[in-house]
């Protein structure tokens, strides 16, 4: 099984998007809450990947951040921002609104910057699936054989939302997904 390559991405990510709600220790509302603040840092998890599947497992991250779920979404959906306060990012931009759907440009140095990857990803509108908001992305096209995105935000009450980023990255390289891990 090769080891999810850009699961640091993620949880760097995650930590400066927390950083820019002011995250701070919350009184939790339930177990997972409760876990997630006591960590008082983003929770690093794997998950199998399915639909399609592949060897390449999907990485995750999960952190509880001390603001209400509209401001949350408000920051998740700024895809063009994303290089402003994401720093592995060397571009972020929004290319067309559909329906309520983003096309959205990703740059991502690897390799000390000799090499980058980047996709063009369909991000869609917020969905509710039971307690959680859900925006998933789906590669179009770029120098990456797939890319899956899937942020999961749930209120915990409100003043405290759980936010959680799924991504899952088949880099079109010529050695193994392990090879770039460090550089993210």
């Amino acid at each position: 099984m090769k080891k999810w390559w850009s699961l640091s991405l993620i949880a760097f990510s995650l930590a400066v998007l927390a950083l820019s709600l002011s995250p701070r220790a919350a009184r939790a509302a339930d177990a997972e809450s409760e876990k997630l603040a006591s960590l008082g840092k983003a929770l690093r998890y794997t998950l199998k990947t399915t639909g399609p599947a592949s060897t390449i497992d999907t990485g995750g991250a999960a952190i509880l951040i001390k603001a209400p779920l509209p401001a949350v979404r408000k920051i998740v959906t700024s895809y063009g921002s994303y290089k402003s306060f994401i720093t592995s990012f060397d571009q972020s931009r929004v290319l067309a609104k559909r329906k309520g759907t983003s096309e959205v440009y990703l740059q991502v140095p690897i390799l000390n910057g000799a090499a980058h990857i980047w996709t063009v990803a369909d991000m869609s509108p917020p969905t509710k699936d039971g307690a959680d908001e859900v925006i998933s992305g789906r590669h179009k096209r770029g120098n990456v054989a797939d890319f899956r995105a899937r942020w999961r935000l749930r209120a915990v009450d409100e003043h405290h939302t759980i936010l959680k980023l799924e991504l899952f990255v088949d880099p079109k390289l010529p050695f193994p997904p392990s090879a770039v891990t460090t550089q993210l």
